[in-house]
């Protein structure tokens, strides 16, 4: 297991290592999303999340970036976006609180 420490994220993503073109691990935060499409039939929501980079680990070269600073010299995206589906929440208009 790769060790993130304080620069673990919300989300780990797989990302070409750009050191040795191997498959590594990019820590990630969730720091926006935008109000996606309303499936009503299904009750699922799609949901364009924003997030911003982290850390990279390669576990094949033993590579460890922190920090924009480090990650941007190396190439690799600050910011990238992905999608989420959920259901959606209703409000319940019978609880009593």
């Amino acid at each position: 297991m790769t060790e993130f420490g304080s620069y673990a994220g919300d989300i780990f993503q797989q990302e070409t290592c750009p050191a040795c073109g191997c498959d590594g691990l990019l820590s990630a935060d969730k720091w926006a999303e935008d109000e996606g499409e309303i499936d009503e039939d299904s009750g699922i929501e799609h949901v364009t999340v924003h997030y911003t980079s982290l850390a990279f680990r390669c576990g094949v070269c033993d590579l460890r970036l922190n920090g924009h600073d480090e990650l941007s010299r190396a190439g690799i995206e600050l910011e990238f976006e992905g999608e989420e589906e959920r259901e959606i929440e209703y409000d319940d208009p019978y609880l009593n609180e």
